[in-house]
């Protein structure tokens, strides 16, 4: 299997018209810089500032690793099928999963809750700037892609997108074979056995080998990838597990789906930075 992203071109002329409108009707400027550091090394941290708010992203390099996972690990579901990935170009990844604050200076607006999943809480959350925007759906994810994209300096070679599922996986494995990117769940991850059922600040656990924090639980994430390739308008692939998820469906190749317009109170995103082609 090998990752261009030209599977994406269908999506990006959905964003570049998107782009064109909002930056003519909605009076968008285009002030967002993005000159990403040059010939950079596996897990080297960026940040910028977008709409006022401080962004980190660290670079997941090209490679190749096995997607899904083997038939002995524990907890493994039946979907989790191994093939052989190439990623052919290097992307940068939020460090964490987007926050409040970073959303607000994307988008410009708070999200209302869906009232699904009530139990959820984020009592011990203290700043935007720390707790991680939720409650967010595929289709509004694509509206911030949209709106950051046209915000955006002329001619630049990067672009904001929701992760292809193998780029995501990629990235929270950082280079392991293991069902999580640290020893244990508890060292990389917020799950239902140490969360109290709440979500928490972000990067209170351990980043993985490239600096990414919160790849297991606490939220689950965004890709860009239909369920069935064959039915894009069918449910979306999502990543990482929930605070109130166990353990099993915090490891690297768990897979969930929701519908485009479903978001709930477990469900967050994180953005990466690829090359325009």
């Amino acid at each position: 299997m090998k990752i261009l992203r030209n599977d994406t071109m269908a999506t990006c002329s959905f964003l570049l018209a998107l782009t064109l409108f909002l930056t003519t009707g909605c009076g968008g400027s285009r002030e967002f810089e993005l000159n990403a550091p040059s010939s950079p090394i596996a897990g080297e941290r960026w940040t910028l500032t977008l709409g006022g708010e401080s962004f980190a992203f660290r670079y997941c390099p090209p490679g190749e690793y096995i997607i899904g996972s083997a038939e002995t690990e524990q907890g493994r579901y039946d979907d989790e099928t191994t093939a052989r990935v190439r990623i052919d170009f290097g992307f940068w990844l939020q460090e964490t999963e987007m926050t409040e604050a970073q959303w607000r200076a994307l988008w410009g607006n708070q999200l209302k809750s869906s009232g699904a999943n009530a139990n959820l809480t984020t009592k011990s959350i203290k700043t935007a700037r720390t707790v991680p925007v939720m409650r967010v759906t595929w289709e509004q994810c694509q509206s911030v892609i949209a709106r950051a994209n046209a915000r955006c300096a002329g001619g630049q070679k990067l672009i904001f997108a929701l992760p292809k599922e193998e780029e995501w996986e990629y990235a929270c494995r950082a280079g392991t074979t293991t069902p999580y990117a640290r020893a244990t769940l508890d060292q990389c991850g917020w799950y239902d056995e140490n969360s109290g059922m709440i979500v928490h600040e972000v990067a209170q656990k351990e980043a993985n080998a490239w600096g990414l924090y919160d790849m297991h639980g606490n939220l689950w994430e965004w890709t860009d990838d239909p369920q069935n390739a064959q039915e894009p308008s069918k449910p979306h692939l999502l990543r990482g597990a929930s605070a109130v998820d166990p353990a099993r469906d915090c490891r690297s190749a768990t897979r969930s789906a929701d519908g485009a317009g479903d978001g709930y109170d477990n469900v967050g995103l994180r953005l990466p930075l690829v090359e325009a082609l």
